[in-house]
C-alpha cells in the first residue's frame, strides 16, 4: 500500500474519529440525542470498536499492549474516558453535519462515489479488502468516514472564507503568539565525550564542511545521514539547553559546545523565520484553526444535547 493512503487513512480516522449516524425511528436505545437527532447505540458501539483497534495498534508501536483497565484517576479507567471522549467527537460530528445542512453544504452520491473511485485506483489487487479487514471494517463503515471527512472539509472550508480575514488581523495573530511561530533551521553533531566535540569543533574552525564532519561524526544517524539537518522546529521542540543555544544564534552562525542529556552538540543554524511574512501561511493556518475552535465550543454551548453514556 503505498504510504500517502497509509497517512491519509490514519488521518480521516484520527480526525473524523466517527460516522455521524443516522436518525432511526424506531431506534432501541441512543448513545446521544443532539438538537432531536438521534446516535444510536450500536453506531456508538461500532465506532468505539474501530477507534480502540486504531488507538491500541498506535499504542502498541511506542509503548506496547494497552491495558484499559489502568486508572487515569481513582475509580475511573482509561476505557471510561476513551468511551466518553469517543462520543464526544460523535457529538460534534453530528452538531457540524446540522451547521452544514443549513448552510446547504452537501455531498452528492456522485462525489463521494468519485472520491472512493479515486481512494481505491492507488491499491492493487487485494489490498483495499485486506486493509478493511485490517480494522475489522465494513466497506460502509469506511464510506461513512470518508463522507463525514468530506462534509467537514466543504463546511470548514465555508467557514474560513466566510472570515474574510485581512493581513492585519494575521499580524496582530502573529505579534500576540509569536513565540510560538518562530522557527529555525538547523543542524547538529552530537557526540559522547567532551574531548571529541572539542576535536570537530576545531575541524569546523579550520574550514571543514559541517555536513560532511556531521556524516562522519554524528551519533544522531538520523540527522547524521542528512549532514546534520534537523529542518526546522519552534521553541518547546527541543531539550531545553539545546533550544536555548538554538535560538540564540543568527543564520549562518555555529555554536560553541552544547552540553544536554543526550551528550554534546555543535549547532549549525541555517535559517531563522522570525517575522510575520515568513511564517504568514503558517499564522494564517493557526488564526482560522482557532477561530474554527471557537466556532465548534459555540455550536455545543448552543445545542441541545442529551448523552446516555
Amino acid at each position: 500500500m503505498k504510504l500517502r493512503k497509509i497517512i491519509t487513512v490514519f488521518l480521516i480516522m484520527l480526525l473524523a474519529l466517527s460516522a455521524v449516524a443516522c436518525v432511526k425511528e424506531k431506534a432501541p436505545t441512543e448513545a446521544a440525542i443532539v438538537n432531536g437527532e438521534a446516535i444510536a447505540w450500536e453506531d456508538f458501539e461500532q465506532t468505539l470498536s474501530l477507534e480502540k483497534k486504531i488507538f491500541e495498534m498506535r499504542w502498541a508501536q511506542q509503548f506496547g499492549p494497552m491495558d484499559w483497565s489502568t486508572e487515569i484517576e481513582p475509580g475511573v479507567p482509561y476505557l471510561d474516558m476513551f468511551k466518553q471522549d469517543v462520543l464526544d467527537k460523535m457529538i460534534v460530528n453530528l452538531l457540524i453535519f446540522q451547521e452544514a445542512a443549513k448552510n446547504e453544504i452537501t455531498l452528492t452520491q456522485e462525489e463521494l462515489d468519485e472520491i472512493m473511485a479515486e481512494f481505491k485506483s492507488d491499491f492493487e489487487d487485494t489490498e483495499y479488502q485486506e486493509f478493511l479487514a485490517m480494522y475489522d471494517m465494513t466497506e460502509e463503515t469506511f464510506v461513512n468516514y470518508i463522507k463525514t471527512q468530506e462534509i467537514e472539509n466543504r463546511f470548514y472550508a465555508f467557514f474560513t472564507e466566510s472570515l474574510n480575514t485581512s493581513v492585519d488581523e494575521l499580524q496582530t495573530h502573529f505579534d500576540e503568539k509569536k513565540n510560538q511561530f518562530i522557527q529555525v533551521g538547523a543542524s547538529h553533531i552530537l557526540v559522547y565525550s567532551i574531548e571529541e566535540a572539542q576535536e570537530v569543533l576545531d575541524l569546523i574552525q579550520e574550514g571543514y564542511e559541517f555536513a560532511e564532519l556531521a556524516m562522519e561524526y554524528s551519533e544522531d544517524f538520523n540527522s547524521a545521514i542528512m549532514g546534520g539537518d534537523l529542518g526546522y522546529f519552534g521553541k518547546g521542540d527541543m531539550v531545553g539547553e539545546f533550544e536555548e543555544a538554538a535560538f540564540s544564534l543568527q543564520a549562518g552562525e555555529i555554536s560553541e559546545i552544547i552540553t544536554s542529556d543526550f551528550g554534546f552538540h555543535i549547532i549549525y543554524v541555517y535559517d531563522v523565520k522570525d517575522t510575520f511574512e515568513l511564517n504568514e501561511d503558517r499564522v494564517r493556518r493557526d488564526f482560522y484553526s482557532s477561530k474554527y475552535r471557537a466556532h465548534i465550543e459555540k455550536l455545543e454551548s448552543e445545542a441541545t444535547i442529551q448523552r446516555n453514556l
